[in-house]
């Protein structure tokens, strides 16, 4: 179900769209790719639950349903749904409608232009066979279709019309001054698709349609959760709201809903404008990604070596070779517990979808490093002094976890004083926290609202790690942005 990058659309979401009663078999293709990447990763677990009502679609991935997804290859068959009316609009992309009728009054049409190469259908799906928290399930996604698909606001071109050109990529190819609000996949790599296929050609795996059955209640489902071996809780005497449940993922802190304060006045534009938002709850690693965990996913195939396509370095870095020589050896898998750096933004959503996660919003990464009680470094009030700040040299750093003074109000580690982290913005993407080199690191960089640019999406640095976060519903409203 591989899915082929994509431009960054405008956020239509998730979460702020109507449902008709009818709508058994909506279209996804409103959804950002983030959100269409964890329905993919979802998928490859197995069949998938959600909660589907008035409120919009939200994926359930704390329950757990027996089965897996079969791919039957098709005829690959282009199509094009041409919406002209709210009525016909709410009938296809019931998940998106509120957002897309001004789109739609503005424009006249909207069209969504497909090449279907196959589907996923779930097998015998049976409640005995669910566990985890499914107190919320309402439907079980028990097909996929797949293929590539543009999103287009506007008719199209008569020229366009008679050349029967409806494929993934039309727009681009006739010139038509249609807006283009969504496009996953690519025609070309359709081309590949055989009646034979075991799943979609790489870059044709892109999921366009889902079928929706009603949860089988037939049987009690639990809605409990064991605790994972290894499970961190908050340290005691914190503001922290009691966890209601332990993560889904072990080495994660369950982060509780509550008031989030995002920036600071007195320290550097990026951390501008200071706003109070109300958070969701969410999961995040404890600890950074290590060497060792991110070898594991390059074994595997999904991911690329650290520095693999080394160039210029963001804010002037480099020095990448060390990361290089990690994977250098393929009888000497790398080990390390020490943070993964040298990877891009790309390469840490990659590592992120391949264990079932994501990237954190800036805004989560920093709510679960002030806690509710809006502190000033992820430990408190007191300045950086070394029980919180590694003394470790070199761009490996030092092991994850091992500065202890260095531990938020909600048991997450090392937010303050590691590495710099790769989280997601509005604007694309931000670093935070602040890298600890032998020479320590400045009070300001340890800031728990301290941010900074990851300059470019294809250069990596040395100093730069990443850790992962999930949650059952979209990530909470975005700061907004001045």
């Amino acid at each position: 179900m591989a899915c082929a990058g994509t431009p960054r659309p405008p956020e239509l979401g998730m979460e702020a769209s109507r449902v008709r009663s009818d709508g058994s078999r909506p279209l996804v293709v409103e959804w950002p790719s983030s959100d269409r990447a964890e329905l993919e990763a979802l998928a490859r677990r197995g069949p998938v639950s959600v909660r589907y009502d008035a409120s919009g679609m939200r994926l359930l991935p704390r329950c757990i349903i027996a089965g897996r997804y079969a791919y039957s290859a098709l005829t690959p068959k282009r199509d094009r749904i041409t919406i002209r009316s709210a009525d016909e609009l709410r009938l296809q992309v019931p998940l998106g409608a509120a957002k897309l009728e001004g789109v739609l009054e503005r424009t006249g049409e909207l069209n969504v232009e497909m090449t279907v190469v196959g589907r996923f259908e779930a097998n015998a799906i049976s409640a005995d066979g669910a566990r985890g928290d499914c107190s919320e399930a309402t439907h079980v996604i028990n097909a996929l279709t797949v293929g590539a698909f543009d999103f287009l606001a506007g008719a199209a071109s008569k020229n366009e019309l008679g050349a029967g050109a409806y494929g993934a990529g039309a727009a681009g190819r006739t010139g038509t001054m249609r807006e283009l609000l969504n496009h996953d996949g690519e025609e070309a790599a359709c081309r590949k698709a055989t009646a034979s296929d075991q799943a979609p050609p790489y870059g044709c795996g892109a999921v366009m349609r889902v079928d929706l059955a009603p949860f089988p209640l037939t049987a009690q489902v639990s809605s409990g959760y064991a605790p994972p071996s290894g499970a961190h809780a908050p340290p005691s005497g914190t503001h922290a709201t009691p966890t209601p449940s332990a993560p889904a993922h072990p080495d994660m802190i369950r982060i509780p809903p509550g008031v989030a304060r995002i920036g600071a006045a007195d320290l550097p534009g990026h951390a501008l404008p200071v706003q109070d938002i109300t958070m969701q709850a969410f999961e995040i690693d404890l600890t950074e990604v290590t060497i060792r965990a991110y070898a594991s996913c390059v074994d595997d195939g999904p991911c690329t070596p650290p520095a693999a396509g080394e160039g210029s370095m963001p804010n002037g870095n480099n020095g990448c070779g060390h990361a290089r020589e990690w994977f250098a050896g393929a009888n000497k898998p790398p080990t390390s517990e020490s943070p993964v750096t040298c990877v891009t933004p790309p390469q840490a959503a990659q590592y992120c979808s391949y264990v079932h996660k994501r990237l954190p919003t800036e805004e989560e990464w920093e709510y679960a490093a002030r806690g509710t009680d809006f502190r000033r470094y992820p430990w408190g009030s007191a300045d950086p002094s070394p029980s919180r700040v590694s003394g470790c040299g070199g761009p490996s750093g030092c092991p994850v976890g091992k500065t202890a003074g260095d531990r938020s109000a909600f048991g997450v580690l090392d937010m303050g004083a590691s590495m710099r982290e790769i989280t997601v913005s509005r604007s694309g993407y931000e670093a935070r926290g602040g890298f600890s080199g032998a020479h320590g690191v400045s009070p300001v960089m340890a800031r728990a609202a301290y941010r900074d640019d990851v300059d470019t999406l294809d250069g990596p640095a040395q100093v730069t790690s990443f850790r992962c976060a999930s949650s059952s519903a979209p990530p909470s409203p975005r700061a907004r942005v001045q």
